[in-house]
């Protein structure tokens, strides 16, 4: 199987962090948001801002949702007496 991230893939994950920053700090010298439908930072961080409040409700009603009924467990140490003694019976030594 191969691994899941590759070296070149943390390569771009760290260019795209770095024009992120630079995005945020004003100091890009080739930043795309003036072209975007946005066209500055601030409208960018409207957008994010209205788009989590409305994606808010969701996330919270899936929380809500109730569960399926799962098998239930026994822990490992509410195991019946009776098998234990019948294991040591089966383990014990006989000279």
């Amino acid at each position: 199987m191969p691994p899941k991230y590759t070296p070149h893939i943390f390569e771009e994950v760290g260019r795209s962090l770095g024009a992120s920053i630079l995005d945020l700090t004003g100091q890009h010298p080739n930043s795309r948001i003036p072209c975007s439908e946005h066209r500055n930072l601030s409208a960018v961080r409207e957008w994010l801002r209205a788009h989590t409040r409305t994606m808010r409700p969701q996330l919270t009603m899936s929380r809500l949702r109730p569960k399926t009924a799962s098998p239930t467990r026994v822990p490992p140490f509410a195991r019946s007496k009776a098998k234990v003694t019948d294991e040591r019976k089966e383990n014990a030594y006989v000279p």
